[in-house]
């Protein structure tokens, strides 16, 4: 079993910047901890809309590595939103269910416009 924690940041202003500089350091050092493989999707990859909206991306891209294979039966794979940061490394943030889904703190489901 792998452990995978995807991360799409794409942006073309400063929070590029912050991601790079503060949230991928740190979501680094918590894969570290737990044994996730971390994936990075910057602006070096050329990537497709799809239905208009850069939020679709955590589904296609999930379902493009089920599809090709590069995730197995009993992998767990991770997204978070490039915007969030893991404040508590002491606890792996992780399911033994099939499928889970969280929403932010607001209670909403943020899918874009």
């Amino acid at each position: 079993m792998n452990k995978y924690l995807l991360v799409i940041a794409r942006y073309k202003d400063k929070r590029q910047e912050v991601f790079e500089k503060f949230i991928s350091p740190n979501n680094q050092k918590y894969c570290d901890k737990w044994g996730f493989k971390y994936i990075e999707i910057k602006n070096n990859f050329n990537l497709e809309l799809y239905r208009g909206n850069p939020t679709w991306w955590k589904f296609t891209i999930l379902k493009d590595m089920m599809e090709s294979g590069f995730l197995k039966d009993g992998d767990i794979f991770t997204h978070l939103d490039a915007d969030m940061a893991i404040a508590n490394h002491n606890r792996e943030y992780s399911t033994n269910k099939s499928f889970s889904y969280s929403i932010d703190s607001g209670n909403t489901h943020c899918m874009g416009n």
